[in-house]
């Protein structure tokens, strides 16, 4: 992770366009910014909507890799899926989800609205 919190990513030709460190999407977005800004808007529809229709499961890998498929399928054809480069991005939007789901089946509530990008970014580096 770089100061500024953005990722870099090492070129992958599975995952990056050619000579780029731009993840292949399928918006054919190849600006990393217009990528960043276009994964931002629809995830956070995503995320709105996963509030209100709970995606269902057991609380395991499959479950963590079921709200990644759904935060990032119209933008990423390997959403949801375990890939071979670390790729971070995503992590944090599915994990916030994921814990908000893990607290309330047990009766408690967590909310990250107050949470800032930088602080969540932080307490996740922090936290290895």
């Amino acid at each position: 992770m770089n100061k500024d919190n953005s990722y870099d990513y090492e070129y992958d030709d599975r995952y990056c366009y050619k000579q780029s460190n731009v993840l292949i999407n399928k918006l054919d977005i190849k600006d990393s910014y217009e990528l960043s800004v276009a994964e931002r808007e629809i995830t956070a529809l995503r995320m709105m909507d996963a509030k209100i229709n709970k995606i269902e499961g057991h609380f395991d890998f499959e479950h963590l890799y079921t709200i990644h498929r759904y935060l990032f399928c119209d933008i990423y054809d390997w959403a949801g899926k375990l890939r071979w480069v670390n790729i971070a991005k995503g992590n944090g939007r599915t994990q916030r989800l994921f814990i908000e789901y893990l607290a309330e089946s047990i009766g408690y509530r967590v909310d990250f609205s107050d949470v800032s990008e930088s602080e969540m970014i932080e307490a996740s580096a922090t936290s290895f």
